[in-house]
């Protein structure tokens, strides 16, 4: 079964990157620079942010039906990057090299089931998570800090 992991569209963040920080400190985002190889890691391009890059951390509400289940969080979003459109079946090397809580939801949006996996087990669980008919969609998170990481489909 393939299924497809969906990347943040940029153009909802662009107009902050030219806020000032104290506009942006007003939003709680804050605008910093990456100090690290692999620790900042994109919803945009999925891919972690290079040493020198600007990228704004902020909250981002990734579940905004109205169920229990309703949630945000940090998000990291580099500036002037591209979506990433990664190939069906197939999971970003930034994904797959951290701990990832996967959680699928019905149509109601109801979490039906969780678990974590890394390395190839991600793509594993998540053909097993589609195997439930039940199962509408799939939301990956990175499980040590618990960021939203993006949307998982059947295709």
């Amino acid at each position: 079964m393939n299924f497809q992991i969906k990347a943040l569209p940029p153009e909802p963040f662009e107009p902050l990157f030219k806020m000032s920080d104290a506009e942006l400190l007003a939003r709680n985002i804050v605008k910093t620079t990456v100090q690290e190889a692999n620790s900042t890691p994109c919803r945009v391009s999925l891919t972690d942010a290079k040493i020198g890059a600007t990228v704004l951390l902020l909250n981002y509400q990734h579940l905004k039906e109205e169920t229990p289940f309703q949630a945000s969080h940090a998000i990291f979003v580099s500036q002037a990057v591209e979506q990433a459109y990664p190939e069906k079946g197939t999971v970003p090397e930034v994904i797959h090299s951290r701990v990832v809580s996967i959680r699928a939801f019905d149509s109601q949006h109801m979490m039906v089931q969780a678990d974590i996996a890394q390395g190839l087990q991600v793509a594993e669980k998540i053909q097993l998570m589609f195997s439930d008919q039940g199962v509408e969609y799939l939301h990956l998170h990175y499980a040590k800090q618990g960021c939203y990481i993006g949307e998982v489909t059947r295709c």
